[in-house]
């Protein structure tokens, strides 16, 4: 079954209810890489991007300077999972 862009968000929310949202835990980036895995295998980072996330994570009590990377890193590292996973290794 496909993911939706409400299984995302639920996602997001399950995050940052549990998140420091001060200053984010290892864990908690481990998780949202998880988030960025599935935006981007599912291909709901065309539907939901940056901007999406940023206006989200601005109703819960996280830092401005937190939503600056965590927005960051949605759409950077959801570009660079899309080239590693579009580079040919074959020999």
């Amino acid at each position: 079954m496909a993911g939706t862009v409400e299984d995302l968000r639920v996602q997001v929310e399950n995050l940052v209810r549990t998140a420091d949202c001060h200053t984010l835990h290892p864990i908690d980036w481990y998780r949202f890489y998880e988030i960025v895995i599935y935006a981007v295998q599912e291909g709901l980072d065309k539907q939901f991007d940056s901007a999406d996330l940023a206006r989200m994570l601005k109703k819960f009590e996280i830092t401005p300077d937190n939503i600056d990377r965590l927005t960051f890193m949605y759409s950077q590292g959801g570009d660079l999972l899309k080239y590693y996973l579009a580079v040919d290794r074959t020999p």
